[in-house]
């Protein structure tokens, strides 16, 4: 259900025409994710797929998409930038809210705060 309402997302506050293709996510071993903080991150996907453009390497999307297209905050969003940084990505597009809220950011990373998909996509897909 949480993916047919992304790629309404997607269509509605993007433009991307979804309906008329199918759409299947996967995940490496096979895991499933009921976390809504991997919301972005399928979005990105799908979108990069459906635009053949790729997201930058080191980049991390996190934050829970709303019916809106709004990027909702995510609980512990510290702790996934460390992770993040760890595993060696440079850059992270975070919810604004949320991240505002942080005590200490990692440092060295670069961060683009954002409220709503469409601002994601226009620094992934310049």
């Amino acid at each position: 259900r949480r993916l047919s309402m992304l790629l309404a997302v997607l269509e509605k506050r993007l433009k991307l025409p979804m309906g008329t293709r199918d759409t299947f996510v996967n995940l490496v071993g096979g895991l499933r994710i009921d976390d809504p903080a991997a919301d972005l991150a399928v979005i990105g996907a799908i979108a990069s797929s459906a635009l053949d453009k790729p997201i930058p390497h080191d980049m991390i999307l996190i934050g829970e998409v709303g019916l809106a297209g709004e990027v909702r905050s995510v609980s512990q969003l510290e702790k996934r930038l460390i992770e993040s940084q760890t595993l060696g990505f440079k850059s992270a597009i975070v919810p604004k809210f949320g991240f505002k809220k942080m005590n200490t950011p990692p440092k060295n990373m670069k961060y683009h705060l954002v409220e709503s998909v469409k601002k994601v996509f226009e620094i992934i897909f310049p």
